[in-house]
């Protein structure tokens, strides 16, 4: 099942023996982990009730920790419960497909079992025992539509609802990414205070970075060699969210710009052939020219180069991302 139906399933109190949770959307993965330990655990005390282990540490023997545990009989007897959550656990299910199955026949009314993992093969006969108690949860990314639809809910959790506007703006400034979502809500839950409804304005005023302005602010406090002002304006866009290969795809881009620019200009051609030929909004189109004369070719392509190293280390290196973008502005800067 997915999670609103596990969403449903679990608010009238149907609590399996066993769990796995499994997909590419953590946050789901995390917020179904809250509602079984809210559910399972409601009247017990967690410090011992509650055992999690790492599963590349349990593999092996699993009869010492793991399925020990779930037949501990709990310190208020009948009345207690025992939940066992396993992190990581796609080697420990791949390893004890057989004792898991095993524990299904046999668990204890008291104690339930959390498999985390990253990747569940479903065509297993563990699979389909897992299916046939509701116990598999499959916490996949969202398609936009279910993403809207998730936002209008979301809000709803924090009192507020949200217009098609706001949703759509929510989208677009963050994306895809249900866990920042949540806390630009909550944000603006706050924000709001007992005013009911997010609307658009509220998003570009608290949450909407404006994707072209920034990537231009960057590259104006790059031209200016201010590297405190580009790295303040680089940690807005990871802030925001912005992924790191977006980052160094929208300094290409606009690197790229200007070095086209400077060309266009340097054959006597005037500002609105930069415009039309690059498709410039005339909005930004005297900063722009403005900003053109701070580089020479030369310093654009040695700075085009420096941006197209950092793609190749992004994608080939583990670099952490904000040291290797820092870096990136600094030599920019340089």
């Amino acid at each position: 099942m997915d999670f609103e139906h596990f969403k449903r399933v679990i608010s009238k109190g149907q609590v399996a023996p066993l769990y796995v949770l499994h997909g590419e959307e953590e946050f789901f993965i995390r917020e179904s982990l809250s509602l079984l330990k809210s559910m399972f655990l409601k009247g017990s005390d967690p410090s011992t009730s509650l055992t999690e282990f790492d599963g590349m540490d349990a593999t092996d023997p699993p009869q010492a920790g793991i399925f020990n545990e779930l037949r501990t009989t709990p310190l208020l007897g009948a009345a207690g419960k025992r939940m066992v959550i396993v992190e990581n656990a796609d080697d420990f299910i791949g390893k004890y497909k057989n004792l898991l199955e095993k524990y299904l026949e046999t668990h204890a009314p008291y104690s339930c079992l959390v498999l985390i993992c990253k990747k569940f093969d479903k065509r297993t006969t563990l699979s389909a025992k897992i299916n046939r108690i509701g116990g598999e949860i499959e916490c996949k990314r969202l398609n936009e539509f279910e993403l809207s639809l998730w936002i209008q809910q979301r809000a709803r959790h924090y009192g507020k609802t949200v217009t098609p506007q706001a949703i759509q703006s929510l989208m677009e400034a963050i994306g895809n990414k249900p866990a920042l979502i949540d806390k630009h809500l909550e944000k603006l839950s706050i924000y709001l205070d007992k005013r009911p409804t997010i609307q658009e304005d509220d998003v570009e005023n608290l949450v909407r970075v404006n994707r072209t302005r920034t990537v231009f602010e960057l590259t104006e406090a790059i031209a200016q060699k201010n590297t405190e002002k580009a790295l303040k304006v680089l940690n807005q866009l990871l802030v925001a969210g912005e992924e790191g290969v977006k980052i160094i795809s929208m300094l290409t881009w606009q690197i790229r710009r200007l070095w086209q620019a400077k060309h266009i200009l340097s054959t006597g051609k005037k500002a609105e052939t930069v415009a039309s030929e690059l498709k410039i909004n005339p909005y930004y189109l005297k900063d722009f020219i403005k900003q053109t004369g701070h580089f020479t070719e030369v310093s654009l392509q040695k700075k085009y180069e420096h941006i197209l190293l950092a793609d190749f280390q992004k994608k080939t290196s583990a670099m952490d991302e904000q040291l290797l973008l820092e870096c990136l502005v600094y030599k920019l800067c340089g």
